[in-house]
């Protein structure tokens, strides 16, 4: 949990800042862990927005960027926890989502 704790203490952070400093809109991205988004979305209430890619265009995505990192096929990387975390996510958050076709 210790990791979990510092990037929820990081994003604190951040948030509270940008506020302080008179946002009024703020987009995080990134969140791959369902823990993690709950307890952000209890301490900032907000809209949770799902991008919905079809898997056809995650792999076209996936291939044309070409970065060293991906040494792997699409559909390996696919279905790494890390993805596999992201379907937890839409599970648990369903019913909170606005869910946009990307």
């Amino acid at each position: 949990m210790h990791l979990e704790d510092d990037i929820l203490d990081g994003l604190a952070m951040c948030i509270d800042y940008d506020m302080e400093m008179g946002v009024q809109e703020l987009i995080v991205d990134g969140i791959r862990q369902a823990s993690i988004l709950k307890r952000l979305s209890a301490a900032y209430p907000g809209e949770i927005v799902w991008l919905e890619v079809p898997t056809e265009e995650r792999k076209r995505r996936y291939e044309s960027r070409k970065a060293e990192k991906d040494t792997e096929p699409f559909e390996v990387a696919d279905n790494k926890p890390i993805e596999l975390e992201c379907q937890n996510i839409y599970s648990i958050f369903k019913e909170q989502l606005r869910i946009i076709n990307n």
